[in-house]
């Protein structure tokens, strides 16, 4: 089954690439296939190409960065200051899934985010950008699940 599903996936991906490796490590995150790559462009297309394949062979897809590509932590924090200056927020880097998690703290105002910078800091810093708002509450729960989906550090 996987190894007719993993064909599929690589003729499709060589449509991609023009015949060239496209996918650097094919693998099952839960219900979804993770599809890594070392090609910057392959991950600024990743909504399209995750789109297209999901059509294709009707499973979960997501598209990630492969570790080569992806710019150091310190330049991502710096980003990420940069981008976020007038917001308070919590950062995590999650460098097995290659994502940075931004929490915003949003107490009275809500600060609409915008979807163009998300975009761009994740083309500059090959990272997948997750922005989540803290709960208007504070509220254990959240916190509990928090701590054991990104760890105790966090």
């Amino acid at each position: 089954m996987f190894s007719a599903l993993r064909d599929e996936i690589f003729r499709y991906l060589a449509t991609i690439g023009n015949g060239q490796r496209v996918a650097t490590k094919l693998d099952f995150e839960g219900p979804r296939i993770a599809i890594y790559t070392d090609r910057p462009e392959v991950f600024a297309e990743r909504n399209r190409i995750a789109r297209e394949l999901v059509n294709l062979i009707k499973k979960r897809v997501i598209v990630r960065p492969d570790p080569s590509i992806r710019a150091p932590r310190e330049e991502v924090e710096r980003a990420v200051a940069e981008a976020f200056s007038g917001h308070q927020y919590s950062l995590r880097i999650d460098e097995e899934l290659g994502e940075v998690v931004l929490t915003i703290k949003t107490r009275d105002v809500v600060v609409p985010i915008d979807e163009s910078v998300i975009s761009e800091l994740e083309r500059r810093l090959n990272w997948v950008v997750v922005v989540n708002r803290e709960p208007p509450m504070t509220s254990t729960t959240v916190e509990k699940v928090r701590k054991y989906i990104y760890g105790a550090g966090s």
